[in-house]
């Protein structure tokens, strides 16, 4: 579960990609998605990866010079709902 505030913020960055999706040259963004056939029993490592690839990458982002600021946001979630 998570809380009210973090689904907000979530939200918001959500929102804001959208923004940049319409507004935003291709050459200062990334959009991308795929969809796939999945273990589910395998949820648990694929977000450990996504863990260690976020910490990667800020690490490589973060250094040199900073001079805008950026929002990585990675989404891995089920299309169809079950009960």
């Amino acid at each position: 579960m998570t809380t009210s505030a973090h689904r907000r913020r979530q939200k918001q960055i959500l929102e804001k990609s959208l923004e940049s999706l319409e507004n935003d040259k291709i050459e200062t963004r990334s959009h991308t998605g795929m969809t796939m056939a999945i273990d589910p029993k395998k949820i648990p490592e694929a977000k450990k990866m996504i863990q260690d690839f976020n910490r990667k990458i800020c690490e490589f982002l973060e250094s040199g010079e900073q001079t805008q600021v950026y929002e990585l946001s990675i989404g891995l979630f089920a299309l169809q709902k079950t009960e």
